[in-house]
């Protein structure tokens, strides 16, 4: 397997450095561990010295074994000849075996100093031995043994073994990185020139390879330099253009697809993925039929892709939105059998259409019954029944009255007009104001009206709440409403107006008790010139527009309206506005 020259050089380096320091280190461990020990053995034969009379001449050798062991911290055993342990520090000496067969006792017996560490059965742990014989008048007393545990030697050589360690690893540290360097400076030069080609290759074509010191390596990178400004400047120019496209497609409204001559989606744009939900990497590579999903548009690129010439389709997408788009399809000049189609959503259009359309349908029907009622009764007072008092009176006011129908539909026409140029010039002046005061307002001309009829209007709600509106508009709007009250409640009935904060927006609803709406009316109520009951509607003298502006007014307040309807039970509308 091939490995870079830095791998091969580095290895071989730092593992014989690494191999040296630690065998030094444990060569200087072991030295140590075995001073510190004979330290300690040294320490133990001064301490049997010194304990040796005491023991020998105490007339309670038990007694005295503990306090010497209390004192010094290390356990005194007294053995006699015969192996039987007289006296201990640590332990009863009638519940312990005979000592006679432990090495370092032996030892001792035999006028050597016994040295032995191992483990004692008696307090279960490793102790280091030192026993000494005791002789009086040349005769063997007892053998004398002094022990401590082999935990305190660990103890005391575990830090310095910690440290040599720490050395250790310091000075491998230092050793493999000075390794590093020694190796990486013979490599150097040599994956600069592979990063630069690499750079190259990535297309970062105007950076240049600095000159190494070595002569070959110095001609290699000036070769490749040269090599790299000829390239440059090639690629910049197809770059440009390239980015010059792209800039263009992806800034384009209308939605671009192009497809090949099997039918394999190549690439499409921001639009176009925006509009049939994909991402322009997802869609690359997948048939055209599985990213439009629609059977016209399908039959648009196979007739296109066949035909080799230009085609057109309005076609309506079959999906939540009902969008209609216009696609366009034609085959790319010097790209054998691929497409390009672009397809303009005309969906707001179709439906700006259909509402000017339904609009001026409306308004011309609004209008040409009281047009044609007016006409027929001056038709008929000119025929002379303008000479009749009696029935003269009766056609003059029946002109008044749809005259001044046809008045109150164009005043609410121009008052439509007048907030829909208002907003969208720039917003309406707002200012803070008491929504009970409004709501007051709007009330008035409506009491004598509804008492006659024995409704009664009640007022509910946060008396000082305060919302920033036009106090004008929102005023027309709470008399839209309230009038509608008014002429769809029974007799004897109730309107409930109430003005409440209800989370970021306050709330302004009217409430009745009249006949109801059907449910299915309720999603086209506030469309201009819309009527749940169009004879019912005229004969109260509506004119079709008063919910239409109450939602415009709602719209330029930057809120939204509601309704709420039960057939029988009557009919909840409201007013949300933001409350800043």
């Amino acid at each position: 397997m091939r490995r870079r020259l830095i791998w091969r050089l580095f290895p071989a380096f730092a593992g014989v450095v690494v191999a040296a320091i630690f065998l030094f280190s444990f060569s200087a461990f072991r030295i140590f561990n075995n001073f510190h020990l004979a330290r300690i053995t040294e320490e133990l034969k001064a301490q049997a010295a010194l304990a040796e009379p005491i023991l020998r001449t105490a007339p309670d050798r038990q007694q005295a074994a503990r306090e010497l062991g209390e004192r010094t911290g290390t356990r005194f055993t007294v053995i006699l000849p015969d192996g039987v342990v007289a006296a201990d520090s640590d332990d009863d000496p009638a519940q312990m075996e005979n000592h006679g067969d432990r090495p370092e006792v032996k030892n001792a017996f035999a006028g050597l100093v016994g040295v032995s560490s191992r483990y004692s059965p008696t307090l279960r742990k490793d102790l280091l031995y030192v026993a000494l014989r005791v002789r009086e008048e040349g005769q063997t007393v007892f053998v004398l043994r002094a022990a401590k545990p082999f935990a305190r030697v660990r103890e005391a050589v575990l830090p310095v073994l910690g440290g040599i360690l720490l050395a250790a690893l310091f000075i491998a540290a230092a050793a493999v990185a000075a390794s590093y360097l020694v190796a990486r400076r013979m490599s150097v030069p040599l994956r600069h020139l592979r990063e630069g080609a690499e750079r190259f290759a990535a297309g970062e074509l105007d950076r240049r390879l600095p000159l190494p010191e070595t002569e070959e390596f110095a001609q290699l990178a000036r070769s490749l330099n040269a090599m790299a400004e000829e390239i440059g400047d090639r690629i910049r120019t197809i770059t440009g253009q390239r980015n010059e496209l792209e800039t263009l497609l992806t800034s384009m409204e209308e939605a671009l697809v192009v497809v090949d001559g099997d039918g394999l989606v190549t690439r499409l744009n921001r639009a176009a993925g925006a509009l049939f939900h994909v991402t322009p990497d997802e869609a690359a590579g997948k048939p055209a039929i599985a990213i439009v999903r629609n059977r016209a548009l399908n039959d648009l690129i196979g007739e296109v892709l066949a035909t080799g010439r230009p085609g057109q389709r309005e076609v309506e997408l079959y999906d939540s939105d009902g969008r209609v788009l216009m696609a366009h399809g034609t085959i790319v000049p010097g790209a054998e059998r691929t497409a390009l189609f672009v397809f303009n959503d005309v969906t707001r259009l179709k439906k700006l259409e259909n509402i000017r359309k339904e609009f001026v349908a409306n308004v011309s029907h609004e209008l040409r019954t009281p047009i044609t009622s007016i006409k027929g009764y001056v038709e008929t007072l000119r025929d002379g029944a303008m000479n009749d008092p009696a029935n003269a009176r009766p056609f003059l006011d029946t002109i008044t009255r749809q005259s001044e129908r046809l008045g109150a539909i164009i005043e609410d026409l121009l008052s439509l007009s007048k907030i829909e140029r208002d907003t969208e010039q720039g917003g309406i002046v707002c200012e803070p104001t008491k929504l009970r005061s409004v709501i007051e307002s709007a009330i008035q001309p409506f009491r004598e009206r509804a008492a006659g009829r024995g409704i009664r209007i009640v007022t509910t709600g946060d008396e000082s709440l305060t919302v920033p509106v036009n106090g004008a508009l929102l005023e027309q709007a709470i008399i839209n409403l309230i009038d509608n009250a008014v002429k769809y409640s029974n007799d004897n009935g109730q309107i409930t107006i109430e003005a409440r904060k209800t989370g970021a927006e306050a709330t302004i609803s009217v409430a009745d008790t009249g006949v109801g709406i059907p449910s299915e009316h309720l999603p086209r109520l506030f469309e201009r010139f819309y009527r749940v009951d169009k004879a019912r509607s005229r004969t109260v003298g509506g004119t079709g527009l008063g919910l239409a502006i109450v939602k415009h007014i709602a719209l330029a307040h930057g809120g939204s309206v509601s309704v709420e309807s039960e057939q029988g039970k009557g009919s909840t509308f409201s007013l949300h506005l933001p409350l800043s």
